[in-house]
């Protein structure tokens, strides 16, 4: 009998990797996705009759589809699996009474500590009940997944650690950059636009006063996030304004094209303490193209990374970092790219990750 298996509510690229390396045996697959989503042209080939698209997602009313009816309960109860990527969709299977895998591949940190601010008021209150009822919701899950290191410092020490089992990311390996020089670096940033990271405001700093010290260079920003016109007015008052090239988000394929076909391009990733060591999945990706990333990576603590894959940085030398790096010649440029697809190509060898999968495969089944 054929395992009926549902990912829940906007599942990205990752999500059919994910399936792909457990390989479910006889396994008809089911999505249910917000129509028009960004992710959805990250999937692999789907049987469309199989993915049901909902026009908005509300806890109390529930999940309005695009004919203006609401999904119902009975419509869930027919999966023998139901594997849930988002912190909504967990909480929502969780008041309904529906047990569901969680695979986290980001953002563990902000709904389990995200209470933990600075001052008491309606914002504290808000992430505190937000996190509580998150810890109550994975206590109805049936297995825990977590793929992303900024996540691994401190989550297997919490409550819920007995439940959580490690996968290293999957990444959607791109095409391997071939190496071009040219007189002018290109930076690339495709972070989402939200200040509470600290981390654009970072890279805004250390780009102005790259700018001062006369280096020759481009940003190619995609925007999107919840602070997209803060960072357009940053961006308007830059000493380095003639020098962004501004885009939209895209899929990740036509990210790929675009990356690829820059000289001398480095990807700036994340620059945060309250974000921890990472730089979110489209920086492995571009790693595994072989293209350097400037990213964050705390020092001495838990890290899981090649971490020579990225020149590690923090907010206090970041200028200092991309001024070294912009001063690369030709050949140690090239022998850096170089090094870096040896060493992601070697780290994300599957064969190290089976003995791991094995083990998630009696949990799914």
């Amino acid at each position: 009998m054929e395992m009926k298996v549902l990912l829940f509510d906007n599942p990205n690229g990752y999500a059919f990797l994910f399936l792909e390396k457990i390989n479910i045996e006889n396994c008809e697959l089911f999505v249910l996705a917000q129509k028009d989503n960004i992710y959805n042209s990250n999937w692999p080939d789907i049987d469309e009759s199989n993915i049901i698209y909902y026009e908005s997602f509300s806890f109390l009313r529930g999940i309005k589809l695009s004919d203006g009816n609401y999904l119902k309960n009975d419509f869930l109860k027919k999966f023998d699996k139901i594997i849930t990527f988002t912190h909504s969709g967990l909480v929502f299977l969780r008041f309904r009474n529906f047990k569901s895998i969680y695979y986290n591949i980001g953002g563990f940190k902000d709904f389990y500590f995200g209470h933990r601010i600075h001052s008491f008021g309606v914002k504290y209150f808000y992430k505190f009940f937000r996190s509580l009822i998150f810890k109550v919701s994975l206590l109805k899950t049936e297995s825990i997944i977590v793929s992303n290191q900024m996540d691994f410092d401190h989550v297997f020490k919490s409550f819920f650690g007995f439940k959580i089992k490690f996968l290293p990311i999957f990444v959607q390996r791109w095409t391997k950059h071939i190496p071009s020089f040219d007189d002018t670096v290109n930076f690339v940033h495709f972070s989402s636009q939200s200040f509470r990271l600290k981390n654009n405001p970072a890279i805004f700093n250390s780009l102005s006063e790259l700018k001062s010290k006369g280096v020759k260079f481009k940003l190619h920003i995609f925007l999107w996030g919840i602070d997209v016109e803060k960072t357009r007015e940053i961006i308007k008052n830059s000493n380095f304004r003639d020098d962004v090239i501004i885009n939209q988000r895209i899929p990740i394929k036509d990210l790929s094209s675009y990356v690829n076909s820059l000289s001398r391009v480095f990807v700036l990733g994340e620059f945060s303490e309250y974000t921890g060591p990472g730089s979110g999945g489209a920086i492995r990706e571009t790693s595994s193209a072989g293209i350097p990333s400037i990213s964050y990576v705390k020092k001495g603590g838990f890290s899981i990374e090649p971490t020579s894959c990225y020149l590690n940085s923090n907010e206090l030398n970041l200028t200092k970092v991309l001024y070294k790096i912009s001063n690369y010649n030709k050949e140690e440029y090239f022998a850096l790219c170089n090094k870096v697809y040896d060493e992601f190509s070697s780290y994300y060898d599957d064969s190290k990750t089976n003995l791991i999968l094995k083990n998630i495969l009696n949990e799914i089944h």
